[in-house]
């Protein structure tokens, strides 16, 4: 009995200790004890700064070579330690360097004077130094990139990614080979004979004859040639050759050359320059004389894709003018997020008919003729729009957060955009055209992401043909014809969920799609919003990297499945 009663005392001991070891995991703990562990950061390296952020975007730091201390304890922003081995002070918060989730580094490769944005994910296959020596052994791989802040970097072996140092050296060895760019900030770059760098660098080496460790932003470039072509129905080949100048610190710019359109045997043109003010917040201007065969599609498609399905598939979308005239510009720059741009123009259109119908594809197919898919009465209604000399003044304002300007994973971009033409202006034309655009990009989870993608345009009196808004087809409404609706006012709505479900090689990405909205002849139309149904469809398509796009889309109105595919994303 006695033994009876002190076991059950002792189980009730045991009862109480885990009710009281619960409840003490359950009481609230200090956030910041687990903040390491639970939250993280972005890394971002732009215009000479280290910028660290937490997700929510409520903590930042900020580090500048020029406002940094560095000893032997770690790196100061003015008198308070924010980054040494132990990690990166925010909000009074140590993060670790497994906190860092993302890097995105903005820098100076290409020689037109433009920062090139480049964006990846932080994973097991990066490495990332805090105030230590980073170093990669000869014979050794690593897979991905390598991060170094407030330290020296020495490679010997292979770097996969790209090689980022701040506050510190970078030496390549003499077998060094990184596939990726390497930046280096409030540092420099040796690199010995036999080392191999596939991708750009952007600061200075103390090689100073080593011609590719010259900083970029202290060459000025004369004579650079570069080529450009198109093929389509009006000019048949289109082949063009510049010449430009770029100043020491990108700042100045001139170009000049032209080319030929073969199938119409008519010479085009394209002379300028830029001028860029300032080193923070800039404002620039500049100025340009052209002659060029012109198409208000290029927002829908661009001329290689164009060009590529006119020569393989005989199939040319776009629509097409002639423009000669004189530009004048004026752009102020802030935060390298927005833009506003005035733009003074005065252009000579003119008309132009199909010359061709050459193209690799066989069969009785033919080129459709210049804006075929309008009513012909429509066109001649038109017509003298192609012969007319029209001067505008547009305000362009741009807000891009995106963190890349090619293959973009998160962001906003808002556009908005208001052309002027006759009035006060003068000319041939009188009527206001203004476009709102609008896109979202939004990861949700680890490779799935949605994108919202909005226009809306309309105008005061009626536009010109070649200013008409057309919807329809591929990047508008895919399950509908191509351009089969037009007007003087337009709304479009596209909505992609993308889910990478298998990470393997030429796996496609699954995606997801909508897409609703109208055209109206009318500006002042007062039934848009009510009167004609809206058109939309629904779609599924497989995404191969950033390169090639299929798409199935079905419209409900009795419209047959529409197959598209392209080279470049939709929005």
């Amino acid at each position: 009995m006695i033994e009876y009663k002190l076991r059950k005392v002792s189980e009730n001991f045991r009862k109480r200790k885990l009710i009281w070891t619960l409840l003490f995991l359950l009481l609230p703990v200090p956030a910041s004890l687990f903040a390491q562990n639970s939250k993280k950061l972005k890394l971002e390296i732009q215009n000479e700064q280290v910028a660290f952020f937490t997700l929510d975007g409520k903590d930042s730091l900020i580090l500048t070579p020029l406002a940094s201390r560095l000893d032997s304890a770690g790196i100061y922003s003015g008198s308070e330690l924010v980054l040494s081995q132990k990690g990166i002070l925010l909000g009074g918060i140590w993060y670790p360097a497994s906190s860092i989730e993302s890097l995105t580094v903005s820098a100076f490769f290409d020689g037109n004077g433009q920062a090139v944005r480049k964006a990846q994910a932080i994973g097991k296959e990066d490495r990332i130094y805090l105030f230590e020596p980073a170093t990669l052994n000869a014979g050794d791989y690593l897979k991905g990139s390598l991060v170094a802040l407030g330290s020296g970097t020495k490679i010997e072996g292979e770097v996969g990614g790209d090689v980022v140092v701040f506050l510190g050296d970078c030496e390549l060895g003499a077998e060094a080979v990184v596939h990726g760019d390497v930046v280096v900030i409030g540092g420099e770059v040796t690199q010995k004979d036999g080392a191999v760098v596939y991708g750009q660098l952007s600061r200075e080496s103390r090689q100073e004859d080593h011609k590719k460790r010259r900083r970029l932003d202290e060459v000025p470039q004369i004579g650079v040639l570069a080529f450009s072509g198109a093929y389509n129905r009006v000019d048949g080949f289109n082949l063009q050759m510049f010449g430009r100048y770029r100043s020491a610190d990108g700042k100045s710019k001139l170009w000049g050359g032209g080319g030929h359109a073969f199938s119409r045997d008519r010479w085009l043109y394209d002379v300028g320059f830029s001028q860029k003010l300032f080193n923070l917040h800039h404002f620039s201007f500049g100025a340009s004389a052209f002659r060029q065969t012109w198409s208000q599609d290029a927002w829908i498609l661009g001329k290689g894709e164009n060009s590529f399905a006119a020569l393989f598939l005989r199939a040319d979308l776009m629509d097409y003018t002639e423009k000669e005239g004189l530009s004048l510009f004026a752009e102020q720059e802030y935060k390298d997020a927005h833009y506003l741009r005035i733009t003074y123009e005065v252009n000579q259109f003119q008309a132009l008919d199909k010359k061709t119908d050459w193209s690799l594809a066989r069969g009785p197919k033919r080129f459709r003729g210049n804006f075929s898919t309008l009513p012909s009465d429509t066109v001649n209604r038109y017509f003298d729009d192609f012969k007319s000399e029209i001067a505008t003044l547009t305000f362009n304002y741009t807000f891009d957060t995106r963190n890349d300007l090619k293959n973009p994973e998160t962001g906003w971009l808002g556009k908005a955009q208001w052309e002027l033409a006759g009035g006060a202006l003068g000319k041939e034309r009188d009527y206001s055209r203004i476009v709102l655009t609008f896109e979202r990009i939004q990861p949700l989870r680890p490779k799935h992401t949605a994108l919202a993608h909005a226009v809306y345009g309309t105008s005061i009196h009626r536009l010109p043909l070649q200013k008409l808004f057309f919807l329809g087809g591929i990047g508008t409404l895919r399950g509908h014809r191509f351009k089969e609706f037009y007007g003087d006012r337009m709304i479009l709505v596209n909505l992609e969920y993308h889910a990478r479900l298998i990470d393997k090689t030429f796996v496609p990405t699954g995606v997801l799609f909508f897409d609703w909205g109208k055209t109206s002849p009318r500006s002042g139309d007062p039934e848009f919003w009510s009167g004609r149904p809206f058109k939309y469809n629904f779609g599924l398509g497989a995404k191969f990297g950033g390169y090639l796009r299929l798409d199935l889309a079905k419209a409900l109105d009795g419209q047959p499945f529409r197959f598209t595919f392209r080279f470049s994303r939709n929005f």
